[in-house]
């Protein structure tokens, strides 16, 4: 009876203690410099884990794309592929799935496939001075070789020029182009 009633209060009592003494650490927890500094880590690499999974996704669906244009290639070519543009992912400031892009538009001109990363690198450099997408680069590029005939060393030329008149004279290289 009573004392049950009794005994269940005072462990009750010491309960609701111990629950409110460990609200308190856990409050006190969360307020150290180094609990705050580990939660924001924890956020970066989280962040950095699902922006890295995207683009990983991005750059799959893209070289997808980059294979439809190319020529029958074996899987050591793909992987060959790959690896290239991802090492052109160091070298060059932009996306793989930007890098990708070039690749594709050189594979729809017909670039043969022995040209394509010294295309890649030149679409590269012509994105980064007109200020444009490796995309529209690579499309402009792909384009004027094409209609032009040109020899890449002559169509890098011909880019080299159209950048000297976007730098010297009041029209844009982007609009040149």
């Amino acid at each position: 009876g009573i004392q049950d009633v009794t005994k269940l209060e005072k462990a009750l009592k010491g309960t609701e203690k111990a629950a409110k003494s460990a609200a308190k650490g856990f409050s006190g927890m969360l307020k150290t410099k180094a609990f705050q500094g580990l939660a924001v880590a924890a956020t970066g690499i989280a962040t950095a884990f699902g922006l890295s999974a995207k683009a990983a996704i991005d750059f799959e669906e893209k070289m997808a794309d980059v294979l439809k244009v190319m020529e029958d290639m074996s899987e050591k070519e793909v992987k060959a592929l790959r690896k290239e543009i991802i090492g052109l992912g160091q070298e060059l400031s932009i996306s793989l799935k930007g890098i990708a892009d070039i690749y594709e538009a050189a594979g729809q001109s017909g670039e043969a496939r022995e040209g394509m990363r010294e295309f890649a690198l030149d679409v590269g450099r012509v994105a980064t001075a007109f200020d444009v997408t490796a995309e529209e680069a690579g499309k402009a590029m792909a384009n004027m070789k094409a209609a032009l005939g040109l020899p890449q060393r002559e169509l890098r030329d011909l880019f080299d020029a159209i950048n000297h008149l976007g730098n010297n004279t009041a029209a844009a290289s982007s609009d040149i182009m």
